[in-house]
This record gives C-alpha cells, structure tokens and sequence, in this order.
C-alpha cells in the first residue's frame, strides 16, 4: 500500500472483464432467431385458438358425461342449445356458453331433439352412446368431436 491510499487499478490490470463486441453481436443473433420461431404464434388468429379450446372443453364435457352416467348407474346427456351457443351436461347444469365466432353443428339421434332448439348425445350406464357428431368452426378451420355408439369413447380430429 502507497502513502497515498489503495491504488486504483488502471484498464491495463482489469484483464478480461466484460463482454467484447463480437460475443454482443452473437447474442443478439442468437436472440432475434428465437424471436423470429416464436412470434408467428403471438400473431395467430384469435378465431383459431377460441376454436382449440372451445373443442377441448367440449371433449371433456363428453368425457365427464360418459364418466358420470356409468358412476351414476343412470344415463346422462351432453346435450346442445344451437341457438343460444350453450351446452352442457346432464339436464340441471345451466351449461356454459361457446365464444361468439364459433359455429355450432350437431349431428345426433332424432329422439333426443326437443322442439327448442335442443339436441342430445345420450351416454349409458355401460359406457355405450347414441352416438354422434359435433363440428365446431371457425375462421375456416373445422374441429370434429366424434363419440362411438358402441363403445362412447370421444374422439377430436382436426386440431
């Protein structure tokens, strides 16, 4: 130590630290790659993503009904109001309410159509189905729930 105090080091005796330009310069490439991979899913349609997760939650509404009429003992249905874009489980839930942008098509047996605008897929107390199809669309893109008569099992295509 010097009679002046501790000496300061000067740049010369910092050594390596810090970044150089060109290590910057990676970085900032290596950046702007992942950004360019990753910002196409920031500007998807927002019809497109309505549509995965409208048809997610129909999926798992079909699979709670099938799930309850067989704990149950007694037939429940998933049933669909078209006109008001609602639908639901069992005949005491309110249902819940599909995105505004998403059309709603059902194809299923006649006899559980009401005259209000009301159609059904009927699960049983072994697992098995009336059957049917629901087509959920939006922005030209189309999500197909099928449900197995025999069996009831649920399928989604499309996504």
């Amino acid at each position: 130590m010097s009679p002046e105090g501790p000496k300061k080091p000067c740049v010369a005796e910092l050594g390596d630290a810090g970044f150089t330009l060109f290590e910057l310069l990676i970085v900032l490439a290596v950046v702007s790659l992942a950004y360019l991979v990753v910002a196409p899913s920031f500007n998807a349609p927002k019809g497109a993503s309505e549509l995965r997760v409208a048809a997610l939650d129909v999926f798992g509404a079909a699979r709670r009904a099938r799930g309850a009429a067989i704990a149950s003992g007694e037939p429940v249905d998933l049933w669909f109001d078209i006109a008001g874009k609602r639908y639901g489980v069992g005949s005491r839930e309110r249902g819940q309410q599909m995105p505004g942008g998403i059309a709603i098509q059902v194809r299923a047996a006649r006899e559980l159509r009401d005259g209000r605008g009301r159609i059904g897929i009927r699960f049983f107390t072994d697992g098995s189905s009336t059957g049917g199809t629901i087509d959920l669309a939006a922005d030209g893109k189309l999500a197909r729930l099928g449900i197995d008569w025999l069996t009831g099992a649920v399928r989604l295509e499309g996504l």
